[in-house]
């Protein structure tokens, strides 16, 4: 018999694509002396406002570079600047006699700064809450630029280290600011690039210098781990001629009190490990807990990707929860960047793919439309003479699909074909929806439409599971997700679908040779009934022995899985036993069939 596999289609990366990001803070700690100082900061403070960024302390001036296409050949002393000075944007306090001069509103992370404290004023630690974010190198050629370098206090970095490889900045001048307000030139051999600091670093012709990390995920800068997402991969680079060592470490977020949605905590991840037995030369895949330092050697000109997953936590009823944590990726001398990650725990998928709400009933976490693949690698010979109902192991596997949907109260049902499709509704009353479809005449009722685009057309996805023979949701008795789920599948003898019935055989029609009439059960066909039992475990036992289960990112959220027994009646004189393994992927959230109708 041909076999069926299983391929669940991933489209929740384009159904959150609405949504507003999502903010992992970081705190930046930068000392300012009396006097005037060249900042850099590593953060996008919010709110930008320049009044509320630096409406705390006692500056008297703040200036940001304004990129200027004309080339900067000479460097003015900050003592210098004017308020009208059309290369810098400038903030002054209120009560400043400049204070209409203002024209630096709002304020960029990855930028630099040279903020004026008084004179009369002690040294005091400036800290900025906010994004992560990667500095804004935007090089004038043949130009001096004021920039900055995030790096870990206390680095090892030099000029020379730090802009190693860039032909741009070989052996090109380097200013920094003396205590005295003067621009001078360092020793780019010697002197340690200091973290938070700005320098003036000429550029001589073009340059596409942005870091010593080359780094790329997936979703962008921030990682966000919404419902259906469960694994994400940080691509490192090396395009140098040595080989690169990145070092990764989980950081918790920072708290900021402007944020409008409170954070339950951080986010626990896993990342996958591949060795290789040096006895059997065989290959292991295994999930490994990022709990700590995690450091990787990417060889010159390759690429080495880092898949990771995040561990959700119990979904508890409809509450939706926001975990928030950051990735501190860095290379082995202090240069490093840092990643947002956040997760989503118990949100559910309402009115629209692209819009969220709450519900004021509760809602059974696992609501939702599963479909997966059962594994069957056990069955009883009943031809055996000893014992024919024991299970044994097959001669070979058989895979076939398995339909289940969860209600919002909790119910499963088995399915035997399902419909992904679009209802249009109004803009507040009757919003945009998915609608799980088992009874197809209600899509011309409801007016439903494909979600996904086949040739510029919209239509429907469709999931059949042919391996069984039934019109109509079955109930399964059970709590899903855990213990036992069991149902009993009947197809009658004159059914259709029954395999003992054949419309062009005359001693399998089920239809009486002179009369014409309807046989009874066990003449020529018999009802035929399968009672299945899926029993979920803890552990995935897909592609792995019962001693040795593996481990699957998403198990126990969005994956479950068990093992599979199944009993037939009416096949054989006896019964026929059978068993193996299941599991089960959520592809909608939806928890109404047929839109309710």
């Amino acid at each position: 018999m041909k076999r069926l596999f299983l391929w669940i289609v991933i489209w929740a990366s384009g159904l959150f694509a609405g949504l507003p990001a999502l903010a992992q803070w970081q705190q930046q700690s930068i000392r300012l002396n009396p006097g005037w100082n060249a900042v850099f900061l590593e953060v996008q403070p919010e709110p930008a406002h320049a009044e509320f960024v630096f409406g705390n302390l006692p500056v008297e001036t703040v200036w940001m570079w304004n990129r200027p296409t004309a080339s900067v050949q000479y460097v003015e002393d900050p003592k210098n600047l004017a308020p009208d000075d059309a290369e810098w944007q400038a903030y002054f306090p209120p009560g400043s006699p400049h204070v209409r001069a203002r024209n630096l509103l709002e304020v960029e992370g990855g930028r630099a700064l040279l903020i004026r404290m008084p004179v009369n004023q002690a040294a005091m630690v400036w800290v900025v809450t906010g994004r992560p974010i990667a500095p804004r190198f935007q090089w004038v050629p043949d130009s001096y630029n004021l920039v900055g370098f995030p790096l870990e206090v206390g680095t090892a970095h030099t000029f020379n280290t730090l802009l190693a490889g860039s032909q741009a900045h070989d052996a090109a001048p380097v200013l920094r600011l003396s205590s005295g307000g003067q621009w001078v030139r360092v020793d780019t051999a010697a002197e340690r690039v200091e973290p938070g600091r700005a320098y003036w670093v000429y550029s001589k012709g073009p340059s596409t210098y942005r870091g010593r990390l080359d780094i790329a995920a997936d979703q962008g800068r921030n990682i966000a781990f919404e419902d259906s997402m469960v694994e994400t991969s940080l691509r490192l680079a090396n395009n140098e001629a040595a080989p690169k060592r990145y070092v990764l470490r989980p950081v918790p977020s920072a708290t900021h009190q402007g944020s409008s949605e409170p954070v339950a905590g951080g986010v626990t991840l896993r990342y996958r490990d591949f060795s290789v037995d040096s006895a059997s030369k065989s290959g292991a895949i295994s999930w490994i807990g990022f709990t700590n330092r995690l450091e990787v050697t990417v060889p010159s000109g390759e690429r080495m990707a880092l898949r990771f997953e995040a561990q959700r936590p119990p979904s508890s009823g409809n509450a939706s929860a926001l975990y928030q944590s950051l990735i501190e990726i860095a290379d082995e001398m202090g240069y490093r960047e840092y990643w947002g990650v956040s997760l989503r725990s118990g949100r559910t998928l309402a009115a629209s793919g692209r819009r969220l709400a709450s519900s004021s009933t509760a809602r059974f976490p696992r609501a939702g439309l599963w479909v997966g693949n059962v594994t069957l690698d056990q069955a009883s010979y009943s031809a055996h003479p000893s014992d024919p109902q024991a299970l044994r192991p097959a001669k070979s596997e058989f895979d076939f699909r398995i339909i289940v949907h969860v209600d919002d109260a909790g119910a499963a049902r088995l399915l035997q074909r399902v419909l992904l499709m679009w209802r249009a509704g109004e803009m507040n009353s009757d919003p945009n929806r998915l609608v799980v479809v088992s009874d197809e005449s209600v899509v011309a009722k409801l007016g439903l439409t494909g979600f996904a685009l086949r040739d510029g057309l919209p239509v429907a996805r469709r999931f059949t599971a042919p391996a069984f023979a039934f019109n109509s949701p079955v109930p399964m008795a059970g709590v899903f997700g855990t213990g036992i789920l069991a149902c009993r599948v009947s197809t009658g003898h004159n059914d259709a679908l029954n395999p003992f019935k054949h419309v062009y055989h005359t001693e399998h029609d089920n239809l009486d040779e002179t009369t014409r009439e309807i046989l009874p059960d066990g003449v020529e066909s018999y009802a035929i009934t399968r009672d299945l039992t899926l029993t979920f475990t803890t552990q995935d036992r897909m592609g792995s022995t019962q001693q040795t289960p593996s481990y699957v990112p998403g198990y126990g959220d969005t994956r479950l899985g068990g093992t599979y027994s199944e009993t037939i009646l009416g096949v054989h004189r006896r019964p026929i036993q059978i068993a193996g393994s299941f599991t089960l992927q959520r592809v909608a959230f939806t928890g109404q069939l047929n839109d309710g109708q």
